[in-house]
């Protein structure tokens, strides 16, 4: 094991870290060194390394080309860009004694053997004699130096005074300016957290030292595990890592899961972050010097029994000598300086797991700093500053001695100040002091500027602003012109109060005001758009765009383009900003001049119209005259096709009425019924009763659908020409071109996206989306083929509109109200996050009471008293010992994998998929991947023992797997037992899949194997009594939708679902997130009975109100 010299150098790349290396080598203060090989040739080194009281560990990794891949220090000055001096002393440790049997222990006594070897080895004769010339030479020149040394010492005190003093000047003019800062120059587990007070040292050596923490955690406080890295910790939050603690605490880290008091703890370590790694050091968090007061204020709302320590307060005491040396003066600290921890306006101390605040101001610890840093000098033209500015802002917290030695200077016993503006509009500052002896002494005067200090900083804060200064008339001008003047006036006097009496003349406070602007907001319909009219009659559009601008960007004052100046405070920007925003108008349609947008938005402007405005709102006659004719009362619907009324229930009459009120009011809606219901039956109802003459409606369905709307159409003989459009592209195209024959086309996703330039020209009458979930992801190709589609009506039918994000709805709700639901950006922004990362009910309910009215939801548990019971059963099922142990062995290996994913940048998401899917083939029967395997699951053999009981009973199952080479396996099984079966899969064609569910609907099969995308959805299976779900899909409305495939309307017997789970598995895990997205999807779907039909118009305007 060779480690080169370049090697070194490029890891301990800081030059003062590998000299400092070089020397720690000589010591030889190792404590102790491991280095290990493994199996893949790489070599990892465990060392500890001991100087003075401090102990040190080190980590390093080196590959088989003895390049180092890895290195840590428990030191401070370990970087990713440099290695510390204990990293480079390790490197140049294994570097010569090149150790080569493993694992390699160090000792000690054998390296300084080996040591004085490889020093001998090097140090040639040349060297030796290169080094006897230097001496003698040396010796040559000792004697000429120690006559010069009296000198140099001399010299070298002046210059070091010089220097202290150049650096106090700074500081002071640092200080000073601080005040100078005027208004225009400024631009679910309950999961329990502890904090630990530290004892750490500081790079402050034996003065100041530093507040450290580190952290418990656990459930309660019987069992705490010690946080071993706090950055990680943070990180893991905020990724919503998995992390394992020990046996009895290992959780995915998201806010959630800890309690309230613990994730202010986590609020507060966050503002601590640094993007300096030089603050953390493993289980130790250093709190920085500038955060350290707020860190002390909020420890104080957190209960005791989150912390170890106490917080006491006291006031804090300084006191300083000043000697005057020459005509410098050195500042001399006389209060204790040891273990000291500064602040940013108070001092801390820590004694016996208390933390002790010192009070003080900002000043007070700021000199403080500067004296324990090093000598303090401040020369004779400081001394002023010192003593009039530093000193007097000290006042209660200092003490000083030897003060009578200061200079005496005059002080001013108040100001004034006098602005006034001249014809011509030119705006004049004159300020005077009144000294004690009654003399007046006038500001902007150079010759008194240094003895009153008070009147020059009021001074420079006017030149902050001034156009010019007249110093013979001690006067300074101040232009109209300037946009800073009006700042100053408004804000920049204000501020000088503190410093003076200010009078202003009558004329100058004219101008003090800046103008308002007056804004117009007109509403219109035009071609069944609602069209708004934003404009101004003080400015162009343009620049009314740019005024917007400017107030979002929170300005002040804009400057107009003939030079007035507008201030950007008043209400009726404010108004017009929040309409546009409630509307989601994008600021650049501003230049338009006006803005057109959906009909429905309508309701909302009237609701907008009724408030008390700033701004000037007016409703055009083309406005009103369209919400004339929703203000009627009565909404006469019309009478549903007489074929249909002793065919449809009364909860399905109910949905055909709500679609027509949804029709009558252009509006757009889910009819969400749960499955079986007859979504299918409703519309059917609807379409004829709708039917209008020369207007063709669109049904678009999934694939294995299209045959069955066909055949649900000729079972009730609607009134409706159908084509459902398949084959070929050659036919399909003569399909499409002949649709002025038909009242209905059908067509499924996959061939719309094919066929979607041929529909350009079509303007639809109804435009039907089954199973609508289908465009839940407003990326895909089928959400954005069925958005291009033009139709008067459109409406949505899915029992599941919600099966992981509200994205999800808001894109259904894009395709049948485009905008009602905002932009996805807006949406995201204002509902979504809300919702779902900070679980804000209020916007929960505002964004519930939108949609409610337009999703119409039934269950079959409310509306079908006659349907016999649903009852589940989860069955959970233990592995046996040799699967344990090969689920187990998997298990190790997917987490080590996906740590290294999670850890990439872009994760690969297939390759996680992936990953876990190997798990779930593993549950449900692990001869899917390993061919050495022989025997059946136990997952198999149990549910074979399962179906072989259902077959005693008389009772006929569908069984549902989302892997294809489950059901093979189970077909091998089934035919060894004489079952009768049937096998449904994506390879089957559409006329096979429907021989097959007539088959089983007549009687002649015991089983139907079926794979839960081919067959989770369009199927009426209701000759089946039992459901079993070989293993859980990710979406439980997925399982539900293939439940209900025997569940549902026709179904006269009690419906048993068995549900197979292996114990402790990543099946249960699927479980729980099954859990978690159907309470997202019950708020917002569940209960919604399509209220919009039982209205009143009042209630329908409200939907529209944003407030």
């Amino acid at each position: 094991m060779q480690i080169t010299k370049d090697e070194i150098k490029r890891v301990v790349s800081n030059v003062q870290n590998y000299t400092l290396a070089k020397k720690y080598l000589k010591a030889a203060d190792i404590e102790s060194m491991v280095v290990l090989c493994d199996a893949s040739g790489q070599y990892h080194v465990d060392a500890h390394i001991n100087q003075d009281v401090y102990s040190n560990h080190i980590t390093i990794t080196i590959d088989e080309n003895y390049h180092v891949t890895a290195y840590e220090c428990s030191c401070p000055f370990c970087t990713q860009e440099s290695g510390c001096a204990h990293v480079g002393e390790v490197l140049m440790i294994i570097s010569i004694v090149e150790p080569c049997m493993f694992p390699y222990h160090f000792q000690r006594q054998k390296f300084l053997l080996r040591y004085q070897e490889y020093q001998q080895t090097r140090n040639n004769e040349e060297e030796q004699k290169q080094q006897n010339s230097l001496l003698q030479r040396y010796e040559e020149r000792k004697a000429r130096r120690l006559r010069e040394y009296e000198e140099y010492r001399r010299q070298l005190e002046l210059e070091q005074r010089k220097r202290l003093m150049e650096k106090a000047h700074e500081w002071l003019d640092e200080q000073w300016h601080k005040d100078q800062q005027f208004p225009i120059l400024q631009g679910h587990q309950d999961i329990h957290l502890y904090v630990q007070l530290e004892n750490i040292g500081s790079e402050y050596g034996s003065h100041l030292r530093d507040c450290y923490i580190s952290l418990k955690i656990g459930k309660g406080r019987k069992r705490m595990y010690i946080v071993k890295r706090i950055q990680e910790f943070l990180e893991a939050i905020a990724h919503e890592e998995y992390i394992s603690y020990g046996k009895e605490l290992a959780f995915t880290h998201t806010m959630e899961q800890f309690d309230v008091i613990s994730q202010e703890l986590i609020q507060l370590l966050k503002e601590n972050m640094s993007d300096h790694l030089y603050y953390y050091s493993g289980r130790e968090m250093r709190i920085q010097e500038e955060k350290l007061d707020a860190f002390y204020d909020k420890m104080l709302d957190i209960p005791r029994e989150y912390r170890d320590f106490n917080l006491v307060e006291e006031k804090g005491k300084m006191c300083i000598e000043i000697l005057p040396k020459d005509e410098d003066y050195q500042i001399v600290l006389l209060s204790p300086k040891r273990n000291m921890i500064l602040g940013k306006e108070h001092v801390y101390k820590i004694k016996e797991k208390t933390l002790i605040r010192k009070t003080m101001n900002h000043y007070s610890v700021s000199l403080l700093k500067q004296l324990l840093e090093e000598d303090f000098w401040i020369g004779k033209n400081d001394i002023r500053r010192f003593q009039g500015h530093i000193i007097k802002q000290c006042k209660g917290y200092l003490t000083v001695k030897n003060k009578e030695c200061l200079p005496v200077y005059m002080e001013e016993d108040y100001i004034q100040l006098f602005a006034d503006m001249d014809e011509q509009g030119l705006i004049s500052i004159r300020i005077k002091a009144h000294m004690p002896d009654g003399t007046i002494v006038n500001g902007f005067d150079d010759t008194v500027k240094e003895q009153l200090l008070h009147v020059q900083l009021v001074c420079e804060c006017v030149q902050a602003y001034a156009q010019t200064i007249d110093y013979d008339g001690h006067v300074a001008y101040l232009s109209q012109q300037q946009d800073t003047t009006l700042v100053f006036l408004q804000e920049g006097l204000p501020y000088l109060s503190r410093y003076c009496d200010i009078f202003v003349s009558d004329a100058l406070k004219s101008i003090n005001e800046p103008m308002a602007m007056h804004v117009s907001v007109g509403i219109g319909m035009s071609n069944d758009l609602l069209q708004i009219d934003i404009a101004s009659v003080d400015v162009t559009a343009d620049e009314l765009y740019d005024i917007l601008r400017a107030y979002r960007k929170r300005r002040k004052y804009y400057r107009l383009m003939d030079g007035r100046l507008l201030s950007l405070e008043g209400k009726e920007l404010e108004e017009t900003n929040a309409l546009l925003d409630d509307l989601a108008i994008d600021l650049k349609d501003i230049k338009k001049g006006s803005v057109q947008m959906p009909a429905y938005r309508s309701f909302h402007m009237e609701d907008v119209l009724q408030q008390d405005h700033d701004v000037d709102i007016t409703a055009e006659q083309s406005y009103v005259d369209y919400l004339s004719q929703y203000h009627k009362k009565d909404i006469k619907l019309a009478d549903i096709a007489s074929r249909y009324e002793h065919v449809l229930r009364d909860y399905q009459k109910e949905g055909v009425k709500w679609m027509q009120t949804l029709h009558h009011y252009h509006f757009g809606g889910i009819l969400a019924d749960d499955m079986g219901l007859g979504k299918t039956l409703q519309v059917i109802a609807l379409l004829e009763t709708m039917k209008q003459e020369g207007q063709v409606s669109l049904i678009v369905t999934p694939s294995s659908l299209v045959l069955n709307w066909e055949d649900e159409l000729q079972k009730f003989q609607a009134d409706l020409r159908v084509q459902c459009i398949m084959g070929n592209a050659k036919e399909r195209c003569m399909q499409i071109a002949s649709f002025s024959q038909y009242d209905v086309l059908i067509t499924s996703y996959d061939y719309l996206k094919r066929d979607i330039t041929q529909y350009e020209t079509i303007h639809f009458y109804y435009l039907v989306l089954d199973e609508a979930q289908f465009i839940k992801n407003q990326k895909t190709k089928n959400a954005e083929c069925v958005k291009q589609l033009k139709a008067v009506h459109r409406l949505a039918l899915s029992g599941t509109p919600i099966e992981n994000t509200l994205a999800e709805l808001w894109s259904i709700f894009d395709f049948l109200m485009p905008g009602y639901l905002f932009n996805y950006h807006y949406f995201q922004t204002h509902f979504e996050k809300n919702i779902v990362q900070n679980h804000d009910e209020q916007t929960q309910m505002k964004l519930k009471k939108m949609v409610e009215p337009f999703i119409l939801r039934r269950t079959k548990s409310k509306v079908l008293k006659e349907l016999p019971d649903k009852i589940e059963h989860t069955l959970m099922i233990p592995f046996e010992d040799t699967e344990k142990k090969l689920y187990l062995a998997n298990l190790s290996q997917v987490n080590q994998a996906l740590s290294k994913h999670l850890q990439m940048e872009r994760p690969d998401k297939f390759a996680i998929l992936a990953m876990l899917t190997r798990l779930r083939q593993i549950c449900c029967e692990p001869r899917i991947l390993y061919e050495n395997i022989t025997t059946a699951s136990s997952k198999l053999l149990y549910c074979l023992d399962l179906l072989e009981t259902l077959r005693e009973n008389h009772q006929r199952v569908l069984l549902f797997s989302s892997f294809t080479s489950v059901l093979d396996i189970l077909e091998e099984e089934l035919i060894k037992r004489r079952f009768s079966y049937l096998k449904l899969t994506g390879n089957n064609t559409k006329q096979q899949r429907r021989d097959m569910v007539q088959q089983f609907q007549n009687g002649l099969t015991d089983v139907f194997l079926i794979s839960l995308k081919a067959g989770g959805t369009g199927l009426n299976l209701t000759a089946a009594s039992a459901v079993i779900h070989f293993d859980p899909w990710w979406n439980v409305s997925a399982q539900n939708q293939a439940t209900d495939r025997a569940y549902r309307i026709g179904q006269n017997q009690n419906v048993q679902v068995y549900k197979l789970i292996m114990k402790d598995s990543i099946e249960e895990k699927i479980q729980t997130l099954q859990k978690m997205k159907k309470d997202l999807s019950d708020h917002f779907v569940e209960e919604n009975e399509g209220s919009i039909y039982h209205m009143s118009y009042d209630e329908i305007v409200s939907l529209f109100d944003m407030e």
